[in-house]
């Protein structure tokens, strides 16, 4: 009996200690990934250069754009940014390259039942030399679509190009003004935005952030879990509806769903603030 007592023991705390272990690395990963997202952000470009029009207002081609209407909600969880920055591997055209992240989710069922949900966090990366996928001079205004995005899906075919961190629930990106309260939306100079993170800098005319201008600040935060929990999930977690991965781990905790219980044991949050120059 005290063998048994004894085993059953053993095998609970290595549980505790290989999920205590997982939980800790992907922690690592997902703050490593943030600072290098972070870099890439804090040098999103506009061009001085006004060579393309919004309306009758001559504007830079360059953007930094949050959930545009050119894509489709899946690849929407709930928030995809994008924008355009001096970071091109191959500089023979340029070294301005059009980047961006969006969550990207996989949820598979056999023919018993069982599912393989895979939801991750995907990085678009186009350099000036890619002549079919790189259009933001040529077509600044219909540049960023579907189709672009759907190459950056990682497969074997493409060897897993765009996967950027696995285990990502969702990604949640907020624009700030100059006195530190949210943009506003595209419907009008006076709706902040709330729920909804649908920016264009080109368009986004207010008071404190004229037109053809980078937000402030943007704030960008992830709702991350260990491989673990992810394997253990039995359907897609719904994180449409909440301002940041704060509200909606929040929101989890309350929660009486099985899928949330469980994700709230191995779910962290990890955020950041990049400060955006305007020259």
């Amino acid at each position: 009996m005290l063998m048994l007592i004894l085993a059953g023991v053993s095998s609970q705390v290595s549980k505790l200690l290989t999920t205590g272990i997982s939980q800790n690395q992907n922690r690592v990963n997902a703050r490593a990934a943030m600072s290098f997202m972070a870099r890439e952000l804090k040098q999103a470009a506009i061009a001085k250069q006004k060579t393309y029009a919004v309306g009758t207002t001559p504007v830079s081609a360059l953007h930094l754009v949050i959930n545009p209407s050119s894509i489709t909600e899946p690849y929407m969880n709930p928030d995809a940014v994008f924008w355009q920055a001096p970071i091109a591997t191959t500089t023979t055209s340029g070294d301005i390259a059009e980047v961006g992240y969006f969550v990207y989710r996989d949820d598979k069922v056999d023919v018993t039942g069982k599912h393989t949900f895979h939801s991750d966090l995907m990085r678009l990366f186009v350099n000036p030399t890619d002549t079919t996928n790189y259009r933001i001079y040529s077509q600044p205004g219909s540049w960023l679509d579907a189709g672009l995005l759907g190459q950056f899906i990682p497969t074997k075919l493409n060897n897993y190009q765009g996967l950027f961190l696995e285990n990502v629930i969702g990604l949640w990106v907020m624009p700030y003004k100059d006195n530190g309260r949210p943009m506003n939306t595209v419907t009008g100079p006076n709706v902040e935005m709330t729920t909804i993170h649908a920016y264009d800098s080109r368009h986004n005319n207010v008071p404190s952030a004229p037109i053809d201008r980078l937000p402030s600040m943007v704030q960008v935060s992830l709702l991350v879990a260990d491989s673990t929990t992810i394997k253990r999930l039995t359907g897609n977690i719904p994180v449409s509806g909440y301002v940041s991965a704060d509200e909606c781990f929040a929101a989890l905790k309350a929660s009486s769903g099985a899928n949330a219980r469980l994700l709230v044991t191995g779910a962290d949050v990890i955020y950041f603030n990049v400060a955006l120059d305007n020259y």
